[in-house]
């Protein structure tokens, strides 16, 4: 399994996961779990901190034969409020991390709205997997000046999420809603690095709550202006009226030297039938070769992408067509009806 920290949402303020796991079992001692993505460790997470709320915690682990063993870590924990406040503060940071004001403002807020939502009065952070990485003694100093609040955390930080210099970071709604194969990696990770919440899973860890034990949980980003995830949310609405197993996806071309990234959208119907139908539905298809494509066309001018259209396919067509029905983009768009 990949390294990863974790994000907690706490009753009572520590940064010791074997603590709070220990206190589960009292009435109240519920906590909220956040996985954050291998081997990196948000921006917006260490801006929640200063050095100032680091503390000691006794990390149970072991030795390279297996052996346990335990050793202290500096770990961060503040009161929720504090953290907004922090985060607040270090819109200056991601604006200079990104060179994209209106970028990092969107990711900036994004993190703000999300932490207002948190329903426990604590915020702590654990990076023990991600400092036993390395020599635990630098990363802790790394650590510390990563949580300084100024310029000179920038390299730290940096560094912690797996940001690279050159390669700017896809936007938000790209990142949460185009999956597929043939992102430009760097763009990725740099944005993984940038969101508050790009990472494994959300959990409500709890012994006889009535959420139940290790619940998924969901703490949803606010909805800002339209983007491409609102115009895939039409979509499925006017495609599962007519279909309710349809699926709506996202996906690029595979990159090609010297041309932007392009984008398309894929209708897969569940059967032959309706796709034939959804071909022929002059309804339907009058809003997505019309004021839809418009939208999305805008959009992926907007994020510097070519908008290619729209794939209508049937699953029963996708498997037969394609080794790997992830390759689904590379199948040539519908032509607008006649």
């Amino acid at each position: 399994m990949a390294n990863r920290a974790y994000l907690l949402n706490t009753p009572f303020l520590t940064s010791d996961r074997a603590l709070l796991q220990q206190r589960l079992a009292e009435p109240g001692q519920d906590f909220l779990e956040v996985d954050g993505p291998g081997y990196q460790l948000p921006i917006p997470w260490l801006c929640c901190f200063r050095a100032c709320d680091l503390k000691p915690v006794v990390i149970h682990g072991e030795d390279m034969e297996g052996n346990p063993v335990d050793f202290t870590l500096r770990l961060p924990s503040t009161a929720l409020g504090q953290a907004v406040r922090n985060l607040e503060e270090s819109l200056p940071l991601l604006e200079q991390i990104t060179g994209e004001t209106q970028l990092a403002q969107r990711y900036w807020a994004d993190a703000l709205a999300w932490l207002r939502q948190l329903p426990l009065p604590w915020l702590a952070l654990d990076p023990a997997e991600i400092l036993t990485m390395m020599d635990p003694e630098s990363g802790q100093e790394d650590l510390v000046r990563a949580l300084a609040g100024d310029a000179g955390a920038i390299p730290y930080l940096k560094d912690f999420a797996g940001y690279e210099d050159g390669a700017l970071p896809y936007a938000p709604d790209v990142l949460r809603h185009v999956p597929g194969p043939y992102h430009d990696k760097q763009r990725t990770d740099n944005a993984v690095a940038l969101d508050v919440c790009a990472g494994a899973g959300i959990w409500m860890r709890a012994v006889g709550s009535p959420l139940g034990d290790d619940t998924s949980y969901s703490v949803p980003v606010q909805a800002g202006p339209p983007d491409l995830g609102t115009v895939q949310g039409h979509v499925k609405v006017l495609l599962k009226g007519r279909d309710p197993d349809a699926w709506v996806i996202y996906g690029f071309l595979p990159q090609e030297p010297g041309r932007r990234e392009c984008l398309k959208l894929l209708l897969c119907t569940s059967t032959e039938a309706r796709r034939e139908a959804l071909l022929r539905e002059t309804r339907v298809r009058s809003l997505l070769d019309g004021p839809i494509a418009d939208e999305l066309r805008a959009l992926c001018a907007g994020h510097g992408f070519e908008w290619l259209g729209f794939v209508i396919e049937s699953q029963d067509n996708l498997q037969r067509r394609l080794a790997d029905i992830n390759q689904w983009a590379t199948l040539p768009p519908a032509p607008p009806l006649a």
